[in-house]
């Protein structure tokens, strides 16, 4: 249309007056894609090659990313945004010679900028269910003492007011004679090198079993055995139409914190085909409890190669320690721990997290070895 030429011009002469700030670029990537987008990577490449050489060095492409991102989030205004921006920068230069050149841009451009700018998020919410809330395992009477019925509100609120791509609910599903009770523990053999006992044996130690290889498993009360009504979603959580369910634990000599494998890492559950299938690239994970099944669901969902982000106000966990253990180890695993009011931002795109940013980098790269290790093959 005449607006759009308009507007498009209008850009073009800022690009060469000031820096175009991220709302300039979503727009740009917003209406020129495909071949359109392949000469708009172009223009925008050659306003920021400022030595004319045909590659953009470490301080140009700084430049660019300044620009581009422009972090919305006043806790990416601090020292660490310069750092961040040179590990992203490092992580493009697939050639390793401080250069990024013009092919290497556009692809950065399309595949890159797709994450930071239209991400397609999942909501992953774990193991909102009533022995966790107010059965067997509530985890008001666990050390930490935090009330799990807390976070529904909030939860809730999310399902709501964010129009997720996908949802997601996990179950714990344990068979009776799952090796997680403590009151089965006379069912299996203990190993030799089992620092607890049958008659010591206290929930939350951790007992060693008998087996090839010998396993570690911590000792919970009974919950969540299959169709009980431990098992079910709590009543006030919201369930979302053409929602997945994901259980798990449903092996009686395994346990499964994770909603996406077994502990043993032998078995995966359906999660990560449907994210994959709904070609998830952000995924926001929440629930029950933060510190072992919400922990081991994030690093999983980070290790997949997605970019994840705990809402740690809908979150809730056993003990104090367990939390500040499990938020020390879901920071190095490069996940990004976020209040639900900074979520819709997110989401949309409309605030950017230079973590997330990295982590999308990365996955580009990732991709790129993994298409030049197929087509050597």
């Amino acid at each position: 249309s005449i607006q759009t030429l308009h507007r498009i011009l209008e850009v073009l002469v800022t690009l060469l007056t000031i820096h175009i700030m991220a709302d300039e670029f979503e727009w740009i990537y917003d209406k020129w894609t495909g071949d359109e987008g392949k000469t708009q990577a172009e223009l925008i490449f050659s306003h920021f090659d400022k030595d004319g050489d045909g590659c953009l060095n470490e301080g140009e492409f700084i430049q660019f990313l300044e620009s581009a991102l422009n972090p919305s989030s006043p806790q990416q205004h601090n020292q660490t945004t310069p750092k961040l921006m040179y590990e992203i920068f490092n992580e493009l230069d697939w050639k390793q010679n401080g250069l990024i050149d013009k092919d290497a841009f556009r692809l950065i451009w399309r595949y890159w900028l797709k994450q930071v700018y239209k991400p397609v998020s999942a909501f992953i919410i774990v193991d909102v269910q009533n022995d966790f809330i107010d059965g067997t395992l509530a985890l008001r009477n666990c050390p930490a003492q935090q009330d799990g019925l807390s976070i529904i509100p909030p939860i809730n609120t999310l399902v709501d007011s964010i129009n997720f791509d996908l949802v997601v609910y996990s179950l714990d599903w344990h068979p009776s004679d799952h090796c997680s009770f403590i009151d089965n523990i006379q069912l299996r053999s203990i190993h030799e090198s089992s620092l607890v006992t049958m008659e010591t044996a206290k929930v939350y130690d951790v007992i060693t079993y008998a087996g090839n290889p010998p396993y570690e498993q911590t000792l919970w009360p009974r919950h969540c055995v299959q169709n009980s009504w431990g098992s079910q979603l709590h009543l006030q959580l919201k369930i979302v139409s053409g929602s997945v369910l994901v259980t798990k634990g449903i092996k009686c000599n395994v346990d499964s914190y994770s909603a996406f494998l077994d502990n043993d890492k032998k078995t995966q559950t359906i999660l990560l085909d449907k994210l994959l299938y709904h070609k998830i690239t952000d995924v926001f994970v929440v629930g029950l409890a933060y510190d072992v099944c919400v922990k081991a669901t994030a690093v999983d969902a980070a290790r997949s190669g997605f970019r994840t982000v705990v809402v740690s106000d809908c979150c809730a966990g056993v003990s104090h320690d367990g939390i500040r253990s499990a938020e020390d180890e879901l920071r190095a695993s490069g996940i990004l721990l976020i209040q639900s009011s900074q979520v819709a931002g997110l989401v949309s795109g409309k605030t950017i997290s230079l973590e997330l940013a990295l982590t999308a980098a990365r996955n580009l790269s990732t991709a790129k070895e993994l298409a030049k290790t197929k087509d050597v093959a």
